[in-house]
Order: structure tokens, then C-alpha cells, then sequence
């Protein structure tokens, strides 16, 4: 009786072994195909020996390799193929260097996916920054102190005063220019913008006003010879000053205290805010304290 029953039970096993479904045509998940898998395929994934993790049913040999630092493929390398290239950022100004790069998954500690900085050892040189007059390409467009330089006038005669028709870009003044260009005559240092004219029969224009002597250019009353500016009527001995960095009454000060629209100040002694009506000086500018 247990000889027939031990022969019976082995070809039962070794039924059930013939009977094993090929790995080729198990599909986890299908519903027609039988819940047989494949031997040694703990996971059900369809791969035994050949699964490289057989805890995880996402990771053999056919799966999609994926930027996670797993051998997702079973082939011995990883996150092959799907990383991202990164830049060193050294200045930390939010663009990198191209020369300087790393490949991983995410942005490494001090590295961006920008590679335009064109000076990754300065935080104010990048893409985008403002051109300053330094004779450095501040905004990486291969071009340097564009738009920023300034225009500088000959002052042949030296008075302060340059020609309008010779002029200079730059981001200093050179030597012999002004950035004033309102000179009539830059070969003579007594003509220029302020310059006197008191003689009423002297017939050249000193300062610039386009009038001469006794000439009354702008119809205020008052000859070119006796007042400041003989081409502006509101200019004159007569006139107010007014808070306006001009000399309107042509008394050789500019915005003095006495200005018709000075405005009242009270000193504040302690700093609280609130001033002290007895001390009221009137300015155009805030008193020093």
C-alpha cells in the first residue's frame, strides 16, 4: 500500500512540473493567462534567474531604465542615458558655467541648468545684468560698456566749458574734455555761458547768449551788458529767485534763502520728528543740522 501511494505522488509532481507555463508566455497581470509563474520569480515579473531584483517587480531586464539611481534594466549600469546635465554655478548668481558640468538625476549642490554666465566667478556678470562702464561685459552679449559709456566735450581753452562739435564716448573723462557742451567759442577762455558782459560797447557775445552790448535779445527790459542771461526774459535784476538751480535776479547767487518759494524749516534738535517753531529758517534745500 505505501509503495503504490509513493509512486503515485511522484508522478503527480512530475506532472505538475511538465505542465510549468513557459516564462515567454506568462504575463503578470493578464487575466487569461494561469497564476503560474516562472520558477525562482518571486515577484512575478516574468524573469527568474535573469532578474537582477526579485523583490521588486519593476526592475528586470525588459523595464524602462529611469533616472532614480537604480538599475532599472538589469544590465549593470545605472540611470544610464537618463540624466541631466548641470552646471556649476560657483558665484551663485543663478547661471553656470559651460565648461564646468555634472550628470545626475537632480541639480547637485551648487549647480544649475543654465549654462550662459560668461563669468562664473562674479555674481554681477550674467545675462541680463546691467552694462556698467567698466570695460567689462557685464550681460554676456559679447559686447563691453554698451549703452553706458558717456559723451565728453573738448575744452580747448580750458574754462569749463567744451564744443559741442568735438566730442568723445567714454566711460572717463579724457584729458582736456568736459561733459558741458554749451561753449560758443573754445578757443577763447572769456567766452562761455556766465561769462561778463558789463561793457555795454564791447559788441561780442561773452556768454553765450546770443546777444552783444546794449542788445536786449529777450525783450525784458534789460540790455545784454547789465544783466545775466539776455536769452531768457525771465532772467533779469528784476526777477524773482526761485528755487530752481538758476541765477534769476543775476546777483551772482543761486537759490539763496530769500528765494520766493524757500520753504520754511524747523530745526529738531532731538531728532523726534516734531521741530521748534522759534527756529524757522527758510531754504531751498534742507539745512544741514
Amino acid at each position: 500500500m505505501r509503495t503504490r501511494l509513493h509512486t503515485a505522488t511522484v508522478c503527480c509532481l512530475l506532472f505538475a512540473i511538465a505542465c510549468r507555463a513557459d516564462p515567454a508566455d506568462v504575463k503578470p497581470g493578464d487575466s487569461d493567462t494561469p497564476t503560474t509563474y516562472t520558477y525562482g520569480d518571486a515577484d512575478g515579473d516574468g524573469y527568474g534567474d535573469e532578474d537582477c531584483d526579485d523583490n521588486d517587480a519593476s526592475i528586470h531586464p525588459d523595464a524602462q531604465e529611469e533616472c532614480d539611481e537604480v538599475d532599472n534594466d538589469c544590465d549593470g549600469e545605472t540611470d544610464e542615458g537618463v540624466t541631466s546635465t548641470w552646471y556649476a554655478d560657483a558665484d551663485g548668481d543663478g547661471f553656470g558655467d559651460a565648461d564646468s558640468t555634472a550628470e545626475a538625476c537632480q541639480a547637485p549642490s551648487g549647480y544649475t541648468d543654465d549654462d550662459s554666465d560668461c563669468d562664473d566667478g562674479d555674481p554681477t556678470t550674467h545675462p541680463g545684468a546691467d552694462e556698467l562702464c567698466d570695460e567689462l561685459d557685464n550681460d554676456c552679449d559679447d559686447e563691453i560698456d554698451e549703452g553706458a559709456m558717456l559723451t565728453w566735450y573738448a575744452d580747448s581753452d580750458q574754462d569749463g566749458y567744451g564744443d559741442a562739435d568735438s566730442s568723445v564716448e567714454s566711460c572717463e573723462a579724457p584729458k582736456g574734455y568736459v561733459d558741458d557742451s554749451t561753449d560758443c567759442d573754445d578757443s577763447d577762455a572769456a567766452y562761455h555761458p556766465g561769462a561778463s558782459e558789463d561793457d555795454c560797447t564791447d559788441p561780442n557775445d561773452y556768454n553765450c547768449d546770443g546777444s552783444t552790448g546794449y542788445e536786449d535779445a529777450d525783450g525784458d527790459g534789460w540790455p545784454a551788458c547789465e544783466e545775466c542771461d539776455d536769452g531768457d526774459a525771465s532772467i533779469n535784476p528784476d526777477a524773482e529767485e526761485l528755487c530752481d538751480g538758476v541765477d534769476n535776479d543775476c546777483d551772482g547767487e543761486t537759490d539763496e534763502e530769500d528765494a520766493s518759494d524757500a520753504e520754511t524749516w524747523y530745526y529738531d534738535y532731538d531728532g523726534d520728528g516734531y521741530g521748534d517753531p522759534p527756529n524757522t529758517p527758510t531754504a531751498c534745500d534742507h539745512p544741514k543740522s
